[in-house]
């Protein structure tokens, strides 16, 4: 199954194999793209962790979303 985030023709895999590669990163390209979309991601969901409490349990379990 190929998982995807949003509109991007790239999955996370491909995206990780690409940035492995050592191949530059082309501006407006799909590797670009998936970059920033996931560096958003990762900037929400610090903000998110940051913001308010949450157990141990809630930060450990991959299973629980700590953000929306």
């Amino acid at each position: 199954m190929r998982t995807t985030l949003n509109r991007q023709n790239m999955t996370i895999q491909e995206f990780r194999d690409y940035m492995a590669s050592g191949k530059p990163v082309v501006g407006g390209g799909d590797v670009h793209m998936m970059f920033h979309q996931l560096s958003q991601e990762a900037l929400k969901i610090t903000a998110e962790i940051n913001g308010k409490y949450h157990t141990p349990e809630q930060l450990h379990d991959p299973s629980t979303r700590v953000h929306s």
